[in-house]
This record gives structure tokens, sequence and C-alpha cells, in this order.
């Protein structure tokens, strides 16, 4: 048996916006509302050996699967989509908070939230029948809050003369030699060859059109191919410690080879980084690369 609670929220700003705003949740920026009845429930878990209401984050814009987000973990991103937390807080039961970015009909940006729970036995009952009345101040209030946020951010002034990575370090050539140099070694490497089909050519354009769209170029890849959706668009192979540490160290390796400035570097390989771990959806083996 599982209960859910599902709410959405027309937002009046572009996608992209609510999706800075969805994956900044939680830390010091907190949830983008106030409720007495959460900061209780907070202290409570505390209480009982709990995880509370406040455990921080690891980094202040950005999320992968295995963080920890306040009493939360994060199960699941989809970048520029969906968040899937599971709460760590003592309960008779599983809680998880799911938080989407969509499009309607029409083309209006939609905040999803969907709350789930999956009792352990009368207890588990209980609590939902107790609680589910409040989930209108307390989540609601959070849905409101997002949408809020989302929404001053998209009024304030832009600076549209701001230089993108893409342009900075010399445009298209750029991702054009990375992308070519990774699909070299790629070529060679014994764990990744056999998950490509034997032409390697369609995999490294998707990959440079991808990388170029990303950091500000063309937005060839969406016109092409949508949504990028990589999770989802990788969920297919087996993806593992062994493949994400094979996949980074040669990345690693053909990003060291381009003349690049170190920042622009470093925000790449902090991309590349998030990226393969949260493409990884197959359990710990003893034979990772790095052990």
């Amino acid at each position: 048996m599982r209960y859910e609670d599902v709410r959405r929220r027309t937002v009046d700003a572009p996608p992209q916006e609510l999706w800075r705003v969805v994956e900044g949740v939680g830390g010091d920026r907190g949830w983008h509302w106030r409720s007495v009845l959460w900061t209780a429930r907070g202290r409570l878990d505390r209480l009982l050996g709990g995880a509370g209401a406040r455990r921080g984050r690891r980094d202040p814009d950005r999320l992968v699967a295995g963080d920890p987000l306040d009493s939360w973990r994060v199960e699941q991103v989809v970048d520029g989509h969906l968040v899937r937390l599971r709460s760590q807080m003592r309960l008779p039961g599983v809680v998880e908070l799911e938080l989407a970015v969509e499009r309607d009909a029409d083309g209006r940006t939609v905040l999803v939230q969907r709350l789930r729970f999956s009792p352990r036995g009368l207890a588990g009952r209980a609590y939902w029948r107790l609680v589910a009345p409040f989930h209108g101040v307390v989540f609601g209030g959070m849905l409101a809050g997002i949408a809020g946020a989302a929404e001053r951010a998209a009024a304030r002034p832009r600076v549209d003369a701001v230089t993108s990575l893409y342009d900075a370090v010399g445009g298209e050539p750029v991702f054009r030699r990375l992308v070519a140099d990774f699909y070299a070694g790629v070529a060679e490497d014994p764990v990744l060859r056999p998950l490509y089909p034997e032409e390697l050519g369609p995999a490294e354009d998707r990959l440079r059109m991808f990388l170029v769209q990303y950091w500000g170029g063309p937005t060839t890849y969406s016109e092409q191919r949508g949504h990028p959706r990589l999770r989802m668009r990788h969920v297919a192979w087996t993806v593992g410690e062994r493949e994400r540490d094979a996949w980074l160290r040669i990345m690693g390796a053909a990003l060291a080879q381009q003349d690049l400035p170190q920042a622009a570097h470093d925000a790449i390989w902090d991309h590349m980084e998030r990226a393969a771990h949260s493409l990884v959806n197959a359990p710990p083996t003893d034979d990772s690369l790095l052990r």
C-alpha cells in the first residue's frame, strides 16, 4: 500500500529559472517557506535520535544522488527536470518527495510536487491519517514558496552582455577537440568500448552538441533530440562504479589535453563529475577501478 499527495502550480518563470530554485532548496537557502509544524517535527525527530530537520547540503547549487539535504537524502536527479528525495526522519514508513519541472499543454511552466508514503503496518496508516490534514499548510506552503522564488528571480533585470563559457574558451572547436579526444580513449578502453555500438561517430556528435548547448552555444541538441534527460537516456545500460570511474578517467585525460584557462577547466570538470555520478544506476561492486 502507498499513499500519495500530488500538487501542481503554474509558475510565471522559464523552466530553467524554476529548476535553479528547485535544485538549490535546503541548506542556508531553506525551503522558501516557514512552518511551525515542520520546525516542531524536526525537533521531535532529534529528540528521538533521528536526523532532525537541519543537516545542510554538500554543494549550495548542485545536487547529486546520495547527497544529504537537511532531513532528506537525494535519491535521484534528472538534470533540469526532477529531484526525488527520501526522508531520513524516524517515521513508521518510507516518505519520498518529488519536485518536478514540467510544461503544460499551453507551454506554461508547471511545478509538480509528489509526496509518497509507504506505511509500515497499522502505525504507519494511522500516522498518515493524522498528518494528512496538515499537508496543505506544510507542503502547499513549500510549493508556493518555491514557485514565488522562481517568479521573483525571473522578474529581476538581466545583463545580456555576460559572456558564456562557450564563447570564453573559443566556441565549438574547443568542444569538438575535447569530445574527439574523449572518444579516442573510449575506442581503446576495455570497460567502456563494449557499451557503445561499432560506430562511435553518432555518439560523439551527440555529446559534442550537448556540451556546446550546456555551456552557452547553439541549442542544436534540444532542437534535434528534445530535453537532455541524461539519466533517462542512459537507463538501458548498466552504469556502475566501474563504468563511472572509467568514464571520468578518460574524460579527465581528454580535458587535460585542452589548452583552457584554469577556471574554465575546473567548471567543465565539476560538471563532468556531477554528471557521471548522477548516471550510476547499479549497486556498488568490489571491482571499482578506484579500489
